[in-house]
């Protein structure tokens, strides 16, 4: 196979090397699952324009139809990965699995095969020969059954993704909304420059019969390394915003691995008085409570991960844990503030309830044990070696008072005259 450099192929070769740095980029930033699929689709997207510019350089109809079927690789399934992006970006994990990926490659990996079995059957390119335009030697076609078939599956891929991110693009905070321009952006260039190159052939515009698709992908690299620099796009996700988040009654705060805030709920903006919009892509050590900054910063610094604290006279327990993934890998934090004021109040009333009872209990005296008593005075001796008469003693060692009064028995013993008086009495008051 004999090649040569011809001008057409100089951008997609710097097209090719922007796509493989933006893909080790965007891992270096954060080895999330939409960071690796944005590599993965960035890979299979330079194999197809490494190809495309050998396949421009070839002088022979089997040096083109080789570095074609090598563009088959990338062109084929680079929208599967794409798509796989969006789906984890987008916060659909569920649906990536393993029977979806190889249901979503039926279609590519059909296409490499018959793109490397195109001789036996011409279903991708028909009538293939070599056609000299300038210094350029072009492959021309006509295209085959499967051709139509893989490139209208690539573009419903494409404008599924994009369904994807408009429906999400409604619900999330501005930098999110940016993060989505972005990537539909990205997205849309393929879409875009491939209507335009059919647009052209059919209207016979003197255009260069190269595949204009191939340059677009150097624009969407373009638009992801924007992204990437620009507005931490894979670095900070999209997190789901369901009803459960939105009407947690405790303040939720998702903060990414590297300290920046991605999302708050509904009602730690009320807690922290703020807005979601301002405070998304900050360090959580600028967050200011009550006037005060770094307060939340000191659960990230050291191994605390609990505490309480007071805003405007409001008791909030703070906890904080990690977000883990596989491996044992930390992918950021959940700081969690409850207000427990009423809860800390009705422990403060608990508190001074049972001290007052404490001091009441202090205060009453029981009489309780063996009790030595006298056989004759019936004094009682104390823990002393004390005696002490009944009433004194029970006086002492309880809250019981004496009033002095005479029994029947000793008042007949002791004043027979006032007893005998007292039962004529009684006799009287039974009579009348």
């Amino acid at each position: 196979m004999e090649w040569q450099l011809v001008p057409y192929a100089i951008p997609l070769f710097v097209g090719a090397a922007l796509l493989i740095f933006t893909a080790f980029f965007a891992l270096s930033r954060g080895s999330t699952l939409a960071a690796v699929f944005v590599a993965i689709s960035n890979i299979l997207l330079a194999v197809y324009v490494i190809g495309y510019a050998m396949e421009l350089g070839q002088t022979t109809l089997q040096g083109v139809l080789f570095w074609a079927r090598i563009e088959s690789i990338g062109l084929a399934t680079a929208p599967v990965a794409w798509f796989i992006l969006i789906l984890a970006y987008t916060d659909r994990r569920k649906l990536i699995s393993t029977f979806n990926i190889l249901l979503l490659s039926a279609v590519p990996v059909s296409t490499i095969i018959f793109a490397w079995t195109n001789q036996y059957h011409e279903w991708i390119w028909k009538d293939l020969s070599l056609e000299r335009a300038g210094m350029v030697y072009l492959a021309a076609f006509k295209p085959g059954p499967w051709y139509w078939v893989n490139s209208t599956y690539t573009n419903l891929l494409v404008l599924l993704a994009i369904v994807l991110l408009a429906r999400t693009y409604v619900r999330l905070p501005k930098l999110f909304r940016r993060q989505i321009i972005v990537l539909s952006t990205g997205l849309m260039a393929p879409v875009a420059m491939y209507v335009i190159y059919l647009i052209a052939l059919a209207a016979g515009l003197p255009l260069p019969n190269v595949s204009w698709q191939a340059y677009a992908f150097i624009i969407t690299a373009l638009i992801i390394s924007l992204g990437v620099l620009n507005y931490q796009l894979f670095d900070i996700g999209p997190v789901a915003r369901d009803a459960i988040f939105d009407d947690m009654d405790d303040s939720v705060i998702v903060i990414d691995k590297r300290m920046r805030i991605i999302d708050i709920n509904p009602a730690a903006e009320s807690t922290l008085g703020c807005m979601r919009a301002d405070v998304i892509g900050q360090n959580v050590e600028n967050l200011s409570l009550g006037g005060e900054k770094g307060v939340l910063g000191k659960y990230f610094n050291s191994k605390e991960t609990r505490d309480e604290f007071s805003i405007d006279g409001r008791v909030f327990d703070t906890s904080v844990s990690r977000l883990a993934r596989k491996r044992g890998q930390s992918n950021g934090w959940l700081l969690v503030m409850r207000d427990i004021t009423k809860r800390r109040q009705m422990e403060e009333e608990q508190r001074k309830l049972i001290a007052e009872l404490q001091a009441a209990s202090n205060k009453v005296k029981t009489l309780s044990g063996l009790l030595p008593i006298c056989a004759n005075c019936k004094k009682i001796r104390d823990d002393k070696g004390y005696w002490h008469s009944v009433e004194v003693y029970v006086r002492d060692h309880s809250n019981a008072e004496f009033s002095h009064g005479i029994c029947p028995d000793c008042l007949k013993g002791l004043y027979p005259e006032f007893y005998e008086e007292e039962e004529n009495n009684e006799e009287t008051d039974g009579t009348t």
